[in-house]
């Protein structure tokens, strides 16, 4: 098998794999880089062309460019979850600067192999912040290829952890490693129960409405927020968009514990203007989680002590913390990477600003409960140890030279540059 890193050797996100065996091409990914000033390169200056491209979670640093394929040949089926597909249309939905993916869509399962030309793929489900999430196990001419993707062992899925562990795919030819937490030492790892503990316990002593910055798509932080307002006794609310992700969830797996509108009755969703707007606009759409969402679950706004609200970061949503802080202290808890209230390519985002200057309000309790979405240093010591590749090369970290210091099978190759095995 010939391989290329299009894009991740040296940095977080934008992951493309392309593998080539026999004449056939396919991609590991094709996502959009997340370090500022990170050059893209064209579409169709990428060879081999791939005559298909699998997406192991729905993160727009791993499936950000794939609209771009119908630039280059609309017959190019994209293969991924099927929650997946869900949650990139729910994102197009509310977010007119994302288009539907054009080209054909073909859905997978979790430890069920299937082949695309030569190769014979298997996606191994895995625990990251995004639901429906995979590693993939490439097999063709006589070797194999175990692409990390984005994993974790501190969610609220770590049995698959354990499973690739306890499990693991025999005889590795080469292995691309996730290294997102190289370089992040001083990042305490915590998992997302001790995160609902420590929250559980803010939102119990509040005078006044809690908010939870997070994204909308982190299904597991919404689960915490959840939680944490159930163990205090606090009603949640959502946004629109949330509750639509949520929705998405329930409808590929109805019989799923995660919170949503049909099986949770104190749960209460926020009509943000625009996604109001949006959800009016288009009720034949939206179905029966219109009327769910506005008729049985909206935002009561009795006493604002009783209530936790999980939010965006946004101008509106900035906005809307100081009009309830405007007598009463309210707490708000930044829950995502806290470097992008800190780090000026992201604090040129208009909503981290914003939320970033909340930090000095003098009735914002400030707090920052996070943990990564990606392993820790001492578990992907024991993924290698569990999987014992014949080669392991770094993908998705600015620090790939520190491998070299904890494994002894490194192998680096620079974005561009092909590699044989």
């Amino acid at each position: 098998m010939k391989i290329i890193i299009h894009k991740g050797s040296q940095e977080i996100g934008g992951n493309c794999v392309s593998i080539t065996e026999s004449g056939k091409t396919i991609w590991l990914d094709f996502g959009l880089p997340l370090k500022e000033g990170s050059a893209i390169v064209e579409v169709g200056k990428l060879q081999p062309k791939p005559d298909a491209v699998l997406l192991s979670h729905v993160h727009l640093d791993h499936s950000g460019r794939i609209n771009e394929l119908n630039e280059l040949d609309n017959r190019i089926p994209i293969y991924m979850g099927r929650l997946t597909h869900d949650l990139i249309k729910a994102l197009c939905d509310f977010n007119k600067n994302y288009k539907r993916p054009k080209n054909p869509v073909e859905y997978f399962q979790g430890f069920i192999t299937f082949p695309i030309g030569p190769f014979q793929i298997t996606a191994w489900p895995v625990d990251h912040s995004a639901p429906d999430a995979y590693s993939f196990m490439v097999e063709a001419g006589g070797k194999t290829i175990f692409y990390s993707g984005d994993l974790r062992a501190h969610g609220r899925k770590p049995k698959t952890f354990e499973n690739l562990l306890k499990n693991p795919p025999a005889k590795v030819d080469l292995m691309f490693l996730e290294g997102t937490m190289f370089g992040r030492s001083g990042e305490k790892v915590k998992t997302e129960e001790e995160l609902e503990l420590e929250m559980a316990e803010i939102f119990k002593n509040q005078t006044n409405i809690s908010f939870v910055v997070s994204s909308g798509q982190n299904i597991d932080r919404i689960v915490t927020f959840i939680c944490a307002c159930n163990r205090a006794r606090k009603i949640p609310v959502v946004g629109i968009y949330g509750a639509w992700v949520l929705e998405q969830f329930y409808r590929n797996y109805p019989e799923t514990e995660v919170p949503n509108l049909h099986k949770f009755e104190d749960l209460e969703v926020f009509f943000e203007p625009s996604q109001k707007k949006k959800l009016e606009s288009a009720k034949e759409f939206f179905g029966d989680f219109y009327g769910l969402a506005y008729e049985h679950h909206a935002f009561k706004k009795k006493d604002y002590r009783h209530y936790a609200m999980l939010i965006g970061a946004s101008d509106f949503y900035a906005e809307l913390v100081k009009k309830c802080a405007s007598h009463e202290k309210v707490n708000v808890i930044f829950s995502m990477w806290p470097e992008y209230l800190t780090k000026p390519e992201h604090l040129k985002k208009p909503g981290f600003r914003a939320i970033s200057r909340l930090k000095n309000h003098p009735r914002v309790q400030f707090h920052k409960k996070h943990t990564s979405g990606h392993a820790s240093i001492p578990d992907l010591e024991k993924l290698v140890d569990a999987l014992k590749p014949q080669k392991l090369c770094p993908i998705h970290t600015e620090h790939a030279l520190d491998f070299t210091g904890l494994f002894d099978n490194v192998i680096y190759v620079e974005d561009g540059q092909e590699l044989e095995i």
